[in-house]
């Protein structure tokens, strides 16, 4: 039986290793005290009847950016190039030697890509609406 930190690790193609075990259990146990947290995470490793991607991006009315991890052992970049056909797929970026988690795993790539994005579909404050 592969423990939690092992599952967590082998989404990770860095050499980096994860944060300490004792780090890692130590967070679950938090994670435990909020109501509902520990279902969501068990959603989230054991995949849910939720929509797909492809249904959600069908919805969408606004621009998408994809970065999809070149390493990932879980869902192979053909599966996100596929992605790149949708009409509201503005950006697909392959982050080379990542892996499926790349905002946890490459920050340092990730940050810059989503500031970017954002900075260009942000309305300028003197054309943004003050109304909510």
């Amino acid at each position: 039986m592969q423990t939690t930190h092992g599952t967590l690790q082998s989404a990770n193609f860095s050499s980096d290793p994860l944060p300490h075990r004792s780090l890692l259990e130590v967070f679950f146990v938090r994670l435990s005290y909020i109501h509902g947290a520990v279902d969501v995470f068990l959603e989230f490793i054991c995949y849910s009847d939720g929509p797909l991607p492809e249904e959600l991006l069908l919805q969408v009315k606004c621009p998408v950016l994809i970065a999809w991890g070149d390493k990932d052992p879980w869902e192979s970049i053909e599966l996100g190039r596929a992605y790149e056909d949708f009409d509201t797929v503005e950006d697909f970026v392959v982050l080379t030697n990542v892996g499926h988690c790349p905002q946890d795993e490459a920050p340092h790539l990730v940050n810059p890509l989503v500031e970017s994005f954002v900075s260009r579909h942000s309305k300028s404050p003197a054309n943004a609406s003050t109304t909510i």
